[in-house]
């Protein structure tokens, strides 16, 4: 009985695997796109950073966001070089085509990508970003700009913004929304959302799936991420989303916040929509999307990892310039590196965080005098090396505090906390995040905020002590008594005030930055357009006839317990 069953099982699982394997073999792409974000171009080369000690004289062209404005013209160039050459056939930039938005770029940007779609036949959809309107430019002489490229291709343009509808081909429109106020932060409002929803009904009717874009996020990709890059997502109190999943928009394409990452969301009509944020072309990894849409829809993170550095001779030095030419990928992230500490290092100052939490020097006057004492302290530990040169030496690391609250700080490569900083922004840049619980660098980066707040809050009083840790949880999304800090203060050892908060409450917070367990952000296959949430599509004859057996022989398999 058992060689039967098996036989047929066989047979059923052959016959299934051809019908699958036919339709496979069959299958083809509807649409492939190219998507890079964040292309930054930037008119005004400048190297004499050098000259106020910024930076280290190999990488004096650096900048504090990472960004490589000396470098972004070869990386754009060499970007549309891979673009022409693949298989899309139609390029997504969703914002920040230009760094200072002066005409000079505009201009510039407009005339190479009409003149690479002429040469190549692939279409270019953009939608400006906040930086594209710093040079005071407004809607209007944008559209002025890109008139040849986006504005009269388009189906239809809003008059308010640069937003406007386009057919990528016969099954696919791009929604494509500018929700960017110029000057400012984005600003999706009701009317807009009202344009945006006319568009969607627009495309149902006409029997298109929409893929959107636009500069600014639809969903969180980061906790606290709309604190600490303010207005980065768009109105969540008018819930896109919910309006995307409504309409099967299964796939947005964002830029803004330089992350790379897919993050779903899942509608109360049960479609799962997705919002794809890519990194920042124009600083490390110099990551860019090839998507190809079907029945699945694949991802595809592909890099910039050369250039034609031969306009680069002399305007740095020799050996930066070797670096570069040899390995373009290790050069950019030495430049990203140099500049992100720079970065991370100006942010710790009382008063960044008096702006961040929005504080009145009056109103707060004497939680302002607190930061004003504490937050230096603070500063001193970011800069300090980790690590101390002997057994004798005092407060001069971070291995050296930590030794006075019988703390160990486990060996790395690693020289200050800034580069500990810098690593554990980079985990989300690059995507995929894998941080674990166990992971020394997870727990170097909590040694390392022990060290911080042991020594910056070690001679307040129970009170001030109290006020900042309370403020720390707030800021983080916890809610502690402040009688637990003031007990902690005065009570016992502040130091195990300090190590239930981070056990508690900063831990947490730093798993779920630097551990991604959702969607894999660079490659990956996620479902297609026809996967609504829907009933399920008829079946073919020879479908039904393979699910038959299937659950005939399943059925059997149970029954005699093989």
């Amino acid at each position: 009985m058992k060689k039967i069953i098996s036989v047929f099982l066989a047979i059923t699982m052959l016959f299934s695997t051809a019908v699958i394997g036919a339709s496979a073999e069959d299958a083809t792409d509807d649409l492939v796109i190219t998507v890079a974000n964040d292309l930054h171009y930037n008119h005004t080369l400048k190297t004499e950073n050098v000259a106020d000690g910024k930076y280290t004289e190999d990488y004096a062209n650096a900048v504090g966001t990472g960004q490589m404005n000396l470098e972004n013209e070869l990386i754009i160039d060499e970007f549309l070089n891979q673009a022409a050459a693949n298989d899309s056939s139609a390029i997504l930039l969703p914002g920040d085509i230009t760094d200072k938005g002066s005409d000079t770029e505009l201009v510039y940007m407009a005339a190479k990508l009409t003149a690479f779609e002429k040469a190549t036949g692939k279409e270019v959809y953009l939608i400006p970003g906040n930086h594209d309107y710093f040079g005071g430019c407004t809607v209007e002489k944008f559209k002025a700009f890109y008139k040849e490229l986006i504005f009269d291709q388009a189906i239809t343009v809003d008059t308010k913004t640069a937003s406007y509808v386009a057919d990528i081909n016969d099954e696919y429109r791009l929604l494509a929304i500018d929700a960017t106020k110029p000057r400012s932060v984005q600003n999706l409002n009701e009317e807009l959302y009202v344009w945006i929803e006319a568009q969607l009904k627009a495309a149902e009717k006409d029997g298109k799936k929409v893929i959107a874009m636009s500069h600014y996020n639809l969903l969180e990709h980061l906790v606290m991420m709309n604190v600490l890059h303010n207005g980065s997502i768009l109105t969540p109190s008018l819930d896109l989303p919910e309006l995307f999943a409504k309409y099967n928009v299964k796939y947005t394409f964002t830029g803004h916040t330089h992350d790379h990452d897919i993050k779903a969301y899942k509608g109360a009509n049960g479609n799962t929509i997705y919002d794809v944020v890519t990194t920042s072309i124009n600083a490390y990894p110099c990551a860019y999307r090839v998507v190809s849409f079907g029945e699945k829809v694949k991802f595809e993170t592909k890099y910039i990892e050369s250039v034609d550095t031969s306009s680069l001779k002399g305007k740095i030095t020799d050996a930066t310039y070797a670096q570069a030419t040899e390995d373009f990928s290790a050069y950019s992230y030495n430049l990203f590196c140099e500049g992100l500490k720079t970065t991370i290092s100006s942010y710790v100052s009382a008063a960044q965080l008096k702006k961040l939490l929005k504080l009145d020097a009056e109103k707060d006057a004497e939680l302002c005098a607190i930061l004003d004492t504490v937050i230096p302290k603070a500063a001193e530990v970011i800069n300090m090396p980790l690590y101390r040169a002997d057994e004798t030496e005092e407060g001069k690391s971070v291995e050296a505090i930590l030794s006075e609250y019988s703390i160990t700080l486990p060996e790395s490569d690693y020289d200050t906390l800034v580069d500990i900083a810098a690593m554990v922004y980079l985990t989300h840049v690059l995507g995929d995040e894998r941080i674990g619980v166990f992971d020394t660098d997870l727990s170097l980066t909590t040694s390392c905020f022990a060290a911080i707040f042991n020594y910056a809050l070690e001679d307040v009083t129970a009170e001030q002590y109290a006020q900042i840790m309370s403020i720390a949880c707030s800021f983080l999304g916890a809610n502690v008594p402040v009688d637990f800090f003031k007990y902690a203060g005065s009570g016992f050892k502040k130091a195990e005030g300090v190590d239930l908060f981070i056990a508690g409450v900063l831990t947490p917070v730093l798993l779920e930055v630097t551990t991604d367990e959702g969607t894999p952000d660079n490659n990956v296959t996620l479902d297609g357009y026809a996967a609504a949430y829907e009933e399920e599509e008829e079946l073919t004859f020879w479908e039904k006839i393979v699910k038959f057996f299937k659950a005939v022989f399943a059925y059997i398999a149970r029954i005699f317990g093989f």
